[in-house]
């Protein structure tokens, strides 16, 4: 077994500028997100039947682009860790990757490991969810971020505090230097200048304060009430201030137009993204659990997906 180095938090928190930073070092190997790790783990960290995760990778976009081998006579530990040792191909001294999902449930894959976790305001968070359609609108933008939350709270009732480090995406982007030499010491390396030669090998510029807190010019006043409402305490736990808007009066009739116009919302995304006939042939085998219809469109997804990856 080895000991990695995970990137943990919600989506749209800036995990991937922070990963390809940390990929820069020279001592480290650091690629993209590995959801498959945990994403068929119950809320129990119980490992899925090994048959039903081979049958998973078989439709996962990020899995099948690896080109890793499915050795299919290892047990579901066994087999993730050895992922990991395939992955770091250069044997470098650190590896880690990125992992949003049920990411609490490492701790129980490795329980060694190191944790870093990002977190960004949450209303920049729902903010992007509801652009890339994601969400249909901030109530349910702000969800990834609470379920990061939840993630965390759970995670560090498994390990101890020395293997967790908490950063702030406002912090890196404020002070990218003083930000990775922190990361740097905490995984037990030295700070290098290399980690921004990113720029060189990315879509990804150097980052730039100007573009922090985007919510105060491009949401609504009623988008930033949802958000605050739902985060609550959380928002001032993890240093941010409130707005100024006052609180709303939620009820059932608002939860329902909330939970139509997510949906509506979503699905138009979709259309406007992949097509009319392929988002209702994924329906379709989704629904009806047909294997080989399943696996057609699931295919010609991720290499839309694949395109539109940054």
């Amino acid at each position: 077994m080895i000991d990695p180095v995970f990137l943990v938090g919600a989506h749209r928190s800036g995990t991937t500028l922070l990963r390809l930073m940390i990929d820069s070092h020279p001592q480290i190997h650091f690629p993209g997100e590995s959801e498959f790790i945990t994403q068929l783990m119950n809320d129990n960290c119980e490992p899925p039947p090994i048959q039903e995760y081979h049958d998973f990778l078989q439709f996962d976009r990020v899995f099948l682009e690896r080109n890793l081998t499915l050795n299919q006579n290892l047990s579901f530990t066994a087999l993730v860790n050895d992922f990991l040792v395939q992955e770091n191909t250069q044997n470098l001294p650190v590896y880690g990757t990125t992992i949003h999902v049920n990411f609490a449930c490492l701790a129980k894959l490795w329980p060694q490991a190191k944790f870093i976790y990002l977190y960004r305001d949450p209303r920049d968070v729902a903010k992007s969810c509801v652009k890339l359609g994601w969400s249909g609108n901030t109530w349910y933008g702000v969800e990834g971020w609470l379920k990061a939350e939840q993630y965390l709270s759970r995670l560090q009732k498994m390990i101890t505090p020395n293997q967790l480090l908490l950063i702030s995406y406002e912090d890196l982007i404020k002070n990218p230097p003083e930000i990775l030499t922190q990361i740097c010491r905490f995984i037990g390396v030295e700070f290098s200048e290399k980690m921004f030669d990113f720029i060189e090998n990315s879509t990804y510029n150097y980052p730039d304060p100007k573009y922090l807190a985007q919510w105060k010019k491009q949401l609504s006043p009623q988008e930033i009430q949802w958000i605050e409402y739902r985060v609550g305490e959380l928002l001032s736990m993890r240093g941010y201030e409130a707005s100024e808007q006052p609180p709303i009066a939620v009820n059932a009739l608002l939860l329902g137009r909330l939970k139509i116009s997510n949906v509506l919302g979503r699905l138009n995304s979709q259309i406007k993204r992949y097509g009319l006939s392929l988002v209702i042939l994924e329906i379709v085998g989704r629904r009806l659990k047909i294997k080989s219809l399943k696996r057609k469109v699931q295919l010609k997804l991720n290499e839309i997906r694949r395109q539109r990856v940054k």
